[in-house]
């Protein structure tokens, strides 16, 4: 990073921090439902760390307590996954329909593999989901068996069948369909990637090529990423932990979406509002050591680690 662009940024993340103190909840909330997922992508931590997630589906009660806590305060957009593919959840269909329920103004996010989403469930979803509602597909590696095994090791073929299905159903539908590829690197194949939807009906500027990150250090394969280690912290690039909060299955509030370890756990919905968790003094202290207010003493901390902070 040039010195312009790093003193760009620190004013950035400065403005970002101050403009903070009058937030009383996070403009958005991410719920992973269960920590559960059908893939073991190349470049996700999951086959590493599931074991040491927690199990089981997050139980109705705790879920509602979440979405009408979100509702009191008119959150901006809820995404009800975190490090799961939120299809192995087999109340995620009703889940949705209770979010835009309580929340009808606020955008819906979905991520997902589409490994496990059957022609049923597309069906019932594209009838729910909303203008301004955005449902993105992983898809990593290419339009071949080889390729996408390597990636994802999850059938191809069910994979398209299940996305051009989804494709067909979402025809006049309003809402967004991005296509998320983070390991195609030879812009010539990432064409024939991008031909090939486009051909099936997926609109070319909603292709996009993504970045493959370490999530700070978690990813096992070393091939994955830009190896760092923050010296010191500014800021987070994605303005994690000033406007996103991350809560696990069993109610635990996590830093962000690289702390598949549970590094860093600051509260837990089943004790506490989210509101009251956000506000926390436990929060204040990790915002002030991300955003450089105070002194960070463990060099291993997670954001030191994480190619999003700077």
């Amino acid at each position: 990073m040039n010195f312009v662009n790093h003193v760009k940024k620190k004013i950035k993340y400065k403005r970002d921090y101050d403009n903070f103190s009058n937030s009383d909840f996070p403009e958005r909330v991410e719920i992973g439902t269960n920590s559960v997922c059908n893939a073991r992508c190349r470049i996700c931590p999951y086959p590493e760390t599931f074991k040491d997630l927690p199990r089981g589906d997050i139980g109705d009660e705790l879920f509602r307590k979440i979405i009408n806590e979100c509702a009191k305060y008119k959150v901006k957009s809820i995404c009800p996954f975190l490090f799961n593919d939120p299809f192995t959840d087999r109340k995620i269909i009703e889940r949705i329909k209770y979010i835009i329920e309580k929340l009808p103004n606020s955008q819906i996010i979905i991520h997902t593999n589409a490994g496990l989403l059957t022609r049923e469930k597309s069906e019932e979803l594209v009838n729910i989901l909303r203008g301004g509602d955005s449902m993105n597909f992983s898809f990593h590696g290419g339009i071949t068996e080889e390729s996408y095994k390597r990636e994802m090791a999850i059938d191809l073929r069910n994979t398209l069948d299940n996305m051009k299905t989804f494709f067909e159903f979402s025809r006049g539908k309003k809402f967004e369909i991005n296509i998320h590829n983070r390991t195609l690197k030879d812009m010539n194949e990432f064409k024939k990637f991008k031909d090939f939807w486009v051909e099936l009906g997926a609109k070319p500027e909603n292709l996009k090529p993504r970045e493959v990150v370490t999530r700070a250090e978690n990813v096992k394969d070393q091939s994955v990423g830009n190896h760092i280690l923050h010296k010191k912290l500014y800021g987070c690039a994605w303005d994690r932990p000033l406007k996103t909060i991350h809560i696990l299955n069993n109610g635990d509030v996590i830093l962000c979406c690289m702390d598949w370890r549970k590094e860093v756990v600051i509260g837990n919905v089943t004790e506490k509002s989210l509101h009251d968790i956000w506000r926390s003094s436990e929060y204040k202290k990790i915002r002030n050591v991300v955003y450089g207010k105070i002194k960070n003493n463990n060099p291993n901390f997670i954001c030191n680690r994480c190619e999003i902070a700077n």
